[in-house]
C-alpha cells in the first residue's frame, strides 16, 4: 500500500501493469470512487494519475501521519511500525534481515571482529542472514557487490570472485541501509536490471555514494538485449523519458540508450546465468 502512494506522490502517476496486487487494486478503486485518481489512456496502455492533490495529501495524511516515506522505511519491531502508522493493522510487519554471501572472511567484520576463516575453508564462500538493525556493526573492506535478483545473488560469487561480500536487495533500500553503505562499505558494485527502474535505481544511490558505486557493465551487455523483455521498455516508458533528460554519456546514459535502440529491458537472469557445478 505505501509503495503505491509513494509511487503516486513522487510521479503523480503509476501504470496499470503495476498495480497486480489485490490489495493495490481495491485501493485504486477506492481512490477512483473519491475522486483522488482517474485512470488515462496512454500509448502504451493506461495509467492511474492523481485528480484532486489536496485530497491526496489528506488521504496519505490519513494514512501516515509521518508521511509515505516514512511507511517505507523498515522497522525493527511492530512497535515502531505502530508509532508511525494510524493503524497498526494495515499491514504485517516483518523483521527486515539482508541475505550476505561472504567471499573474503577476513574483509568483513562484526563489531570489528573479522569472521572466522573456518566458515569459508570448505567452498571459500558462505551465506548468512542478518538484520538490518545490526548494519552498523559490519564493515566491508573491498567491494561489496548488490543484486537484485534472488538467484542471481545465489550464484554471483561466480561472477564476482574478487568481492569481499555480495547483498541481495529488493525494492527500494531503506534509510539505513544507505547510511551503512556510506559509511562502513568501500566500494560498491551495483548490478540492477537493465531497464529505466534499475537504472533509476543506480542513479539514487549514486546521488549519495558518488564515486564509491560503480555500476556493473558486462561486456556482452548489448547482445544480451537479444533476450530482453519489450514489456520492460513499454511499462517503464516514462521512467525512461525523464531519465534520459537528465543523464549524459555515462554508463547509465548508455544502458538507456539500448533500451531505447532495442526498446527492451534485460532482467538479471540473463546476466547471471546458473553454472552447473557438477561440471568438471
Amino acid at each position: 500500500m505505501a509503495k503505491l502512494y509513494f509511487r503516486l506522490k513522487i510521479e503523480g502517476s503509476i501504470p496499470s501493469s503495476e498495480a497486480r496486487s489485490k490489495e493495490m487494486k481495491n485501493e485504486i478503486d477506492r481512490m477512483i470512487d473519491l475522486g483522488i485518481i482517474e485512470d488515462v489512456r496512454v500509448r502504451n496502455g493506461k495509467v492511474f494519475r492523481i485528480l484532486s492533490k489536496r485530497m491526496f495529501d489528506v488521504e496519505e495524511k490519513r494514512k501516515w501521519k509521518n508521511g509515505v516515506e516514512k511507511a517505507l522505511e523498515n522497522y525493527d519491531t511492530k512497535s515502531d511500525y505502530a508509532i508511525n502508522s494510524n493503524d497498526s493493522k494495515l499491514g504485517n510487519v516483518s523483521y527486515p534481515t539482508i541475505p550476505m554471501r561472504i567471499l573474503d572472511s577476513n574483509s568483513v567484520t562484526i563489531d570489528g571482529i573479522p569472521l572466522m576463516n573456518e566458515n569459508t575453508n570448505v567452498s571459500g564462500v558462505f551465506s548468512t542472514e542478518i538484520l538490518e538493525s545490526y548494519l552498523p556493526q559490519i564493515n566491508v573492506k573491498g567491494e561489496l557487490v548488490m543484486i537484485e535478483n534472488k538467484e542471481s545473488f545465489l550464484f554471483a560469487d561466480m561472477y564476482f570472485p574478487d568481492a569481499s561480500a555480495i547483498i541481495y536487495y529488493s525494492g527500494r533500500t531503506s534509510k539505513r541501509w544507505q547510511k551503512w553503505l556510506l559509511t562502513n562499505v568501500d566500494k560498491v558494485i551495483f548490478a540492477p536490471d537493465y531497464d529505466p527502474v534499475g537504472i533509476e535505481e543506480f542513479l539514487r544511490h549514486e546521488s549519495y555514494l558518488q564515486e564509491k558505486i560503480e555500476l556493473y557493465m558486462p561486456n556482452n551487455l548489448e547482445e544480451l538485449f537479444v533476450h530482453g523483455k519489450k514489456k520492460l521498455y513499454s511499462d517503464q516508458y516514462h521512467i525512461l523519458i525523464r531519465l534520459s533528460k537528465e543523464l549524459n554519456s555515462t554508463d547509465a546514459g548508455k544502458v538507456l540508450d539500448l533500451v531505447r535502440n532495442h526498446k527492451k529491458g534485460v532482467e538479471q537472469e540473463v546476466i547471471f546465468r546458473p553454472i552447473n557445478l557438477n561440471d568438471e
